[in-house]
């Protein structure tokens, strides 16, 4: 019995020790690699001054006198002796870090050598966004540690126009070209859904047919049915006639997402306010909700009874609001809306109407043409709760001011 209560004792004191470390930190040799750091850190609520100098020897120093974050960036920059830069990296994995390192050598062998030592992976430099965020999410999701089923993320409009299918095209495009998911972007609306046109693509008819039969999907058909954007974006999408007669519950939008989960990392669900309530399954086995309003009262007050549906009848199912300013004169103001929705606000969208009219016009995501755009920041930095990855919590502790000395 004691020692029961001895090993509980130690793991309740292990479980402590790691979730006091910080989530990450990073040390940098020189300025090459820190823009795309900063804004890495950024979307992920991490301030810059986990960001430090020092490289190698600054990490080393550092961990003399404290425990490493639990995911560590480290650069070592020019530096030439294999086994003294293993060795370093040894050190610093045995403590406890996933280790990134950046480095300038591209060789093979040298490469091996670090991931000998312990190294997660290894990024020649010169680095950007989309290379850290893919080693981190390998990170946080390694082969055979993330889910055999991928994540379900519905993006509902709560009026007509407030720009819901932009959010949902263009979180798909971030989470599949910058984070190197495996997306599906499902088009639910097959009469009057807009995704095939807005990302320039033909639409068909295997969509509505795979809705009606949902035992029919597999990993072949959905190769044939989607439309492949990319090595890992695919879109799901029919344009059906008005001719066609078949009642909204035929359909069962919930099981053919529950079978498409098989084969892909995420799934972002264009869905419309209209099928909301007759497809309840489908609303239930939902990871997220993504519900965009504009700042009107008519949105606002949709936007208050939609919040309290979810809360009596899908409270398992987490909920973000995205306002949208489509309008430069908004009826209401943030403050306002999060006093009636007795909620915050997640993401704000600046109103910024040429731009996305010249996304839509080439048919391509504003994330594509503008990635440096303050909308599509604020879509990167949704993009990251809704791929599930680890968020820095409130307060900091003692990794950083260490750092600093």
């Amino acid at each position: 019995m004691a020692a029961a209560v001895a090993t509980a004792s130690r793991k309740a004191k292990a479980a402590a020790e790691e979730a006091a470390r910080e989530p990450f930190g990073a040390f940098l040799h020189d300025d090459q690699a820190r823009p795309a750091v900063l804004e890495f850190a950024r979307q992920r609520g991490w301030p810059a001054d986990e960001i430090s100098r020092g490289g190698l020897e600054g990490a080393l120093r550092t961990l003399s006198v404290a425990p490493p974050p639990q995911m560590l960036l480290l650069d070592l920059g020019p530096a030439t002796e294999t086994e003294e830069l293993a060795e370093g990296v040894a050190e610093i994995a045995r403590a406890g870090a996933q280790v990134v390192v950046l480095g300038e050598r591209n060789d093979v062998a040298f490469y091996r050598r670090l991931r000998e030592a312990g190294a997660a992976d290894y990024l020649v430099k010169p680095v950007d966004l989309p290379m850290l965020n893919g080693a981190f999410a390998r990170l946080e999701h390694p082969d055979g540690a993330a889910p055999a089923q991928g994540r379900s993320i519905a993006v509902v409009g709560l009026r007509g126009g407030v720009g819901a299918s932009m959010v949902a095209s263009n979180c798909a495009w971030i989470m599949a070209k910058g984070m190197r998911r495996k997306t599906f972007l499902v088009d639910l609306d097959v009469h009057f859904g807009v995704q095939a046109l807005m990302l320039d693509v033909a639409p068909g008819t295997a969509l509505g047919e795979a809705l009606l039969a949902p035992e029919r999907v597999d990993g072949v058909f959905l190769e044939h049915a989607a439309a492949h954007l990319g090595p890992q974006l695919h879109l799901l999408s029919s344009e059906e006639g008005f001719d066609v007669e078949r009642a909204a519950e035929q359909r069962q939008p919930g099981p053919f997402v529950e079978r498409a989960l098989k084969n892909c990392d995420i799934a972002i669900l264009d869905l419309s306010r209209h099928h909301m309530i007759p497809h309840q399954t489908l609303l239930a086995g939902l990871s997220t909700l993504v519900v965009v309003m504009d700042a009107s009262l008519a949105a606002l007050r949709d936007a208050c009874r939609l919040l309290r549906f979810m809360r009596l009848r899908h409270a398992t199912v987490k909920t973000l609001v995205v306002l949208n300013h489509r309008d430069p004169k908004p009826e209401v103001n943030r403050r306002e809306i999060e006093k009636g929705l007795e909620a915050k606000v997640d993401v704000e969208l600046p109103y910024a109407r040429d731009p996305l009219l010249r996304s839509a016009l080439a048919g391509e995501p504003l994330a594509k043409q503008a990635p440096n755009h303050p909308i599509v920041r604020e879509l990167s930095r949704l993009t990251v709760q809704l791929a599930g990855v680890r968020e820095a919590p409130q307060k900091r502790r003692g990794w950083r001011r260490l750092a600093k000395r």
